[in-house]
């Protein structure tokens, strides 16, 4: 069926679409690469227009812009299908300047020696000129028709896949070291820990992977690049890397004299998450330079048929603030709002950081109470249960109290949004987990058994189980305090690193159907008294649920009859 035709049939029909529009810019010759994903978005209500590359930047703005003004037209999203940058090697000769991108002065991020200009399709995004996105833009770094249309078929690949088991709960966090300095570095480790906990809801399974001894998060130094390949293979809904990064590699760990990869491009074969590709977040300098004469990291997973399905990363030198600041919009868009658009998660973030309400200051000035807090008194801070709106203005207070005299923190929010570009579509959606309403006790004694009642919105396969808060650790670790080339101490941080991550203690499987459900979890005896988790998720033939419930347990204090 043409799409047209299919456009007047959805049009005549009882039920209005609501439509959305979507701009492609694209290579003249490139556009019957495209026609099977119009075709799909169509079904989705999106009608796509296309743009010719060869216009030029500062055309194809001006061209978004009088599209965005038709009357009948509601543009929500950008596509850049191509490429940017030309690569003389040989077996890409023919890949000429593809599709442009735009740049803009830095002066914020310069003062810490990243280039004078950024790379960013930001400018497609904006409607007015005011440096503020209004679309969702994403770039599909594709040299060549075919690479495109494998790439825009993998999207949809991950859009119908219709495995919904646990995968899709998973969120993998990889930390290289910071390099700030002792004082910097722990409270950033601090912050990114309650971050985590306070964000990402607790029915999640949440991973952690850091290189830095004395760590319980830290695993053998020589496997740690292999924990971090391993981590994105399990698929998961993000695979998140907090730390310094290049174009073609993540940061290394030393250990002694050696210096050993967490990622490379070398690596990227390894890569093998095609079953469930989780999207990649690169809070990091750099690994997103899709301007530069070779693929960057990020780029050439994606590439990779078996890769990440999008990435988010730099194109130019980040700053933890920045940084700390896109996480948190994101987190928000995606588990709080629920977005069904992985574009729309990245704009939510991005205009969350230019808001002056929410910056505590206009974007022209910076926040001098923040600049005035004690940096003991933002220490402690990162150490309770932070809400929406006092995790941004702590994360102000850090970067005030760290950031150099007359730094302004307002153009280091705006070149963070300029940089952090979306490679991948835009229009990806997500499938979010519905409700799974779960009633506990509020209190039993070790050993006891937890009835649990809950009511499942679909049928399926239904798992619950009890587990470790996420701000508390399993017994008896003993992390080591150094890198070392010993075997002993390599096995020990091993084992360490896995019984930090092991955070569920006990599990009862059982086939549901929809309407009430109960199930009996055991509470082992020897529990140390505390807050812990009972958690549900429920895997279903055309989607998944999942919800958490906490739970004390204590020995009564009752004397016994």
């Amino acid at each position: 069926m043409g799409e047209y035709a299919l456009m007047l049939i959805l049009a005549l029909s009882a039920e209005p679409a609501p439509w959305q529009d979507a701009v492609v810019v694209r290579p003249s010759a490139w556009s019957n690469a495209l026609k099977p994903w119009k075709q799909y978005r169509l079904g989705q209500s999106i009608r796509v227009h296309e743009i010719d590359a060869e216009k030029g930047a500062e055309e194809i703005v001006q061209s978004i812009r009088s599209l965005a003004a038709r009357p009948n037209i509601k543009l929500e999203y950008v596509m850049l299908a191509g490429d940017v940058a030309e690569d003389p090697s040989p077996d890409r000769r023919n890949a000429a300047r593809l599709v442009p991108t735009c740049y803009q002065s830095s002066t914020a991020m310069a003062r810490f020696g990243s280039e004078p200009h950024i790379a960013t399709d930001n400018t497609f995004a904006d409607l007015n000129g005011d440096y503020k996105p209004e679309l969702a833009v994403g770039r599909i770094p594709a040299d060549n028709p075919e690479q495109l249309a494998v790439m825009l078929q993998n999207t949809i690949d991950f859009e119908r896949n219709a495995d919904f088991s646990m995968w899709r709960r998973n969120v993998h966090v990889v930390a290289g070291i910071g390099g700030f300095g002792a004082l910097i570095d722990s409270v950033v480790e601090m912050t990114t820990r309650r971050f985590l906990t306070d964000s990402v809801p607790s029915w999640a399974e949440l991973s952690m992977t850091y290189a830095c001894p004395g760590s319980p998060f830290c695993p053998d130094p020589f496997r740690f690049g292999q924990a971090a390949i391993e981590r994105m293979n399990q698929g998961g809904a993000f695979w998140v890397y907090v730390g310094h990064g290049h174009v073609e590699t993540l940061d290394k760990v030393q250990v002694n004299d050696e210096l050993l990869d967490i990622l490379t491009t070398e690596q990227v074969d390894q890569v093998d998450c095609r079953q469930c590709p989780p999207i990649a977040v690169f809070l990091a300098c750099y690994t997103g330079a899709f301007d530069a004469s070779r693929d960057c990291l990020a780029e050439q997973l994606l590439k990779s048929r078996s890769g990440p399905v999008a990435a988010l990363a730099a194109s130019r030198m980040t700053g933890p603030y920045g940084m700390s600041l896109m996480a948190s919009g994101m987190l928000t868009a995606c588990y709080e709002h629920q977005n069904p658009r992985l574009g729309k998660i990245i704009l939510h973030a991005k205009q969350e950081m230019l808001r002056d309400d929410a910056n505590s200051g206009k974007v022209v000035s910076m926040n001098q109470s923040a600049a005035n807090t004690p940096v003991n008194k933002v220490v402690s801070d990162t150490q309770r249960p932070i809400a929406r709106g006092a995790r941004i203005e702590l994360i102000n207070s850090l970067a005030a109290a760290f950031s150099p005299d007359g730094h302004d923190l307002a153009q280091e929010r705006l070149e963070h949004v300029w940089e952090m570009n979306l490679l991948g579509d835009p229009m990806l959606r997500l499938i979010h987990p519905q409700p799974l309403s779960i009633n506990i006790p509020q209190r039993v004694q070790p050993g006891a058994t937890i009835a649990v009642a809950g009511t499942a919105p679909i049928p399926g396969q239904l798992r619950v189980e009890l587990v470790l808060s996420r701000d508390s650790l399993p017994r008896d670790l003993r992390p080591i305090k150094r890198f070392s080339s010993n075997l002993a101490d390599r096995n020990a941080m091993q084992r360490c690193y896995e019984l930090a991550n092991a955070r569920v203690l006990n599990s009862c499987d059982k086939i549901v159907a929809i309407g009430n459900f109960d199930a009996l979890l055991n509470a082992p005896k020897d529990l140390p008294a505390g807050r812990y988790s009972v958690r549900a998720f429920l895997e279903g033939a055309s989607g998944w649920a999942a919800g958490e419930s906490q739970i004390s347990i204590r020995k009564s204090s009752l004397p016994s009859q």
